[in-house]
């Protein structure tokens, strides 16, 4: 089989292609466009934040804190994004199928917020009890302090889960920009908080700033793709139970069925790398810094400032290219030829990207991060912690370009036990 494919692959459709070169460049360059501009307030939080705060044990239960719900978001709908959303919305995002679409959408919606509702009423009721646990490194005070910020980010859970979902509906519509630039008004909405509620609020600052980045995210979402039904803010309103052709137990789409079947071995592999991510979060905790004579906060937040370091050209490179190709690879699953010359296209453009990205991390590593954060409260000895973090992270870049693309190929052919399989192994 494989042969096979192959060897269509070395004469592909040149008549119809689903998504042609410059197609995929411009989809590619639209979603890394709005990634950078994302990504650049990123890096602005991310300053503001170490400015203020710097590389505090109050810093470090924040960014502890953020994980929790953040895992939890990934597990119920986040990984479902490109791995069930886009390509089954994707089968209807033809003008003539967007009253169905919309069906859909509103019915992933209803579904979603039930479902990440009751999810964060258990994370609070809960928090108290495990997060201690996942933070065990803290010192006390620190682990009490990351228990609150839990509890006061859960509501996020919900927004983030709205946000999947209108993120999904856009790219299957291709709409490409906005999705990719609401990132940055989460970003915008911490710095707000940061900057404005930090001297009466301290860190909790930086978690009402979530919650208002996140809210802004929904109304930009959700203003650029209400447009593409021709619906007002009313199409929101609660489903009409109803049988008929296109509804099934309860009101949803079949579609809908699909996509939670879908998921189910993608949550399978979540929940692996759920456990991995809490185990790294106890080391991390416990690590001690002799700098400052404290466990777990200074290094936790170096680790956080390079991890977003690492994202910036992941997001821009890696998953603007997953993004870009995922509907195209959709709809040219049955057209092998096609397929395989999207995969090879993008796999070939970001391996060209990424790997000077990461040399430049690798030897100008400690200039990079005293350039952008080595101000106010973020010492010298904050800039070589971090930038040591950062040159262990960055190997991996020109990897995660191969991941992003050839998960999204797998999705798009309805195989996602494959990468359940190689992560479950990995």
């Amino acid at each position: 089989m494989l042969k096979d494919l192959v060897s269509q692959a070395r004469t592909p459709d040149r008549t119809n292609p689903p998504l042609a070169r410059p197609a995929l460049g411009r989809t590619a360059l639209t979603i890394a466009t709005g990634t950078l501009l994302s990504s650049g307030l990123g890096l602005v939080r991310i300053a503001v934040i170490n400015a203020i705060f710097g590389q505090s044990a109050a810093t470090g239960a924040f960014f502890a804190a953020l994980k929790t719900p953040q895992a939890l978001s990934d597990l119920l709908i986040g990984g479902a994004v490109s791995g069930a959303l886009i390509p089954m919305l994707a089968r209807y995002s033809q003008p003539t199928q967007r009253a169905e679409l919309w069906r859909i959408i509103r019915g992933l919606l209803v579904l979603v917020v039930a479902v990440t509702a009751l999810a964060t009423v258990l994370l609070v009721l809960t928090a108290p009890a495990f997060v201690p646990a996942l933070n065990g490194g803290f010192a006390p005070p620190e682990r009490a302090l990351t228990v609150r910020l839990v509890m006061a980010l859960a509501p996020m859970v919900v927004g983030t889960g709205i946000v999947a979902v209108l993120t999904a509906a856009l790219y299957a519509v291709q709409r490409a920009f906005v999705p990719a630039l609401a990132g940055g008004l989460l970003h915008l909405g911490i710095i707000t908080g940061a900057v404005l509620l930090a001297p009466r609020l301290g860190i909790a600052a930086l978690a009402f700033g979530t919650l208002i980045g996140i809210s802004a995210q929904i109304l930009l979402l959700a203003c650029a793709l209400l447009p593409q039904f021709h619906v007002s803010a009313g199409g929101f309103a609660p489903l009409r139970w109803r049988s008929g052709s296109h509804h099934w137990r309860g009101g949803f789409h079949p579609a809908i069925g699909q996509i939670v079947r879908g998921y189910a071995p993608i949550a399978v592999g979540m929940l692996a790398t759920l456990a991995l991510q809490q185990v790294d979060q106890r080391l991390q905790s416990g690590t001690f810094d002799p700098a400052t004579h404290q466990y777990g906060g200074p290094n936790v937040a170096a680790l956080a400032t390079a991890t977003l370091l690492i994202q910036f050209p992941a997001g821009l490179v890696a998953a603007a290219l997953a993004y870009a190709a995922l509907p195209a690879l959709a709809h040219a699953k049955e057209q092998p030829a096609d397929f395989v010359h999207i995969v090879r296209r993008a796999l070939g453009l970001g391996s060209a990207l990424m790997v000077p990205v990461m040399l430049v991390y690798l030897l100008l590593g400690n200039q990079i991060v005293a350039l952008l954060f080595a101000r106010h409260a973020f010492t010298a000895t904050d800039v070589a912690r971090t930038a040591l973090a950062l040159r262990g992270y960055a190997p991996q870049l020109p990897a995660l370009v191969v991941e992003q693309v050839l998960l999204a190929a797998f999705y798009a052919r309805g195989q996602p036990h494959v990468p359940l399989i190689t992560g479950l192994c990995a």
